[in-house]
């Protein structure tokens, strides 16, 4: 239960209470400029990578103990208006308590709209289609400890 503020970033720890689990939110604003830092070259296109950020920036994720969500759709979530400058600035950076309560956690990205910024939706989903169904296969019937096996069930 606790928080840090700092330039460009509001940082809130906390216990969720429903699965009593220890949660990190980061949030990063910029308020009067742009937060724009990328993890690698390959997040950045048509502008310039700058390496020390990027290490800042992975060291800041790594010390934290946190991980990159997977994410699907488009490779960059921010262009600028004529599409000349793609970025990746946009993700869930989740602790690994939450990839125990939901391990399949990825994140899409959904059409850009009304900003800068293709937002990104956070999506677990388990497909649960029921218990699997008996199968018996005739070759079994000649294994010679099969009536064996069929008494231990």
């Amino acid at each position: 239960h606790s928080s840090k503020v700092g330039d460009g970033f509001v940082a809130v720890k906390g216990l969720w209470l429903p699965l009593n689990i220890t949660c990190l939110i980061i949030i990063i604003y910029a308020p009067q400029c742009d937060f724009n830092e990328v993890r690698n070259g390959m997040e950045r296109s048509g502008s310039i990578f700058h390496r020390r950020g990027a290490l800042n920036f992975n060291d800041f994720i790594n010390s934290s103990g946190l991980i990159e969500l997977p994410i699907g759709g488009m490779r960059f979530t921010r262009m600028n208006n004529i599409g000349s400058k793609l970025s990746k600035l946009d993700r869930f950076l989740v602790s690994s308590q939450v990839l125990d309560h939901w391990p399949n956690a990825h994140v899409i990205t959904l059409p850009r709209e009304f900003s800068d910024h293709s937002p990104i939706l956070l999506h677990s989903e388990t497909q649960d289609y029921g218990p699997v169904p008996f199968r018996f296969f005739n070759s079994w019937l000649i294994l010679n400890d099969f009536g064996l096996i069929l008494q231990g069930c």
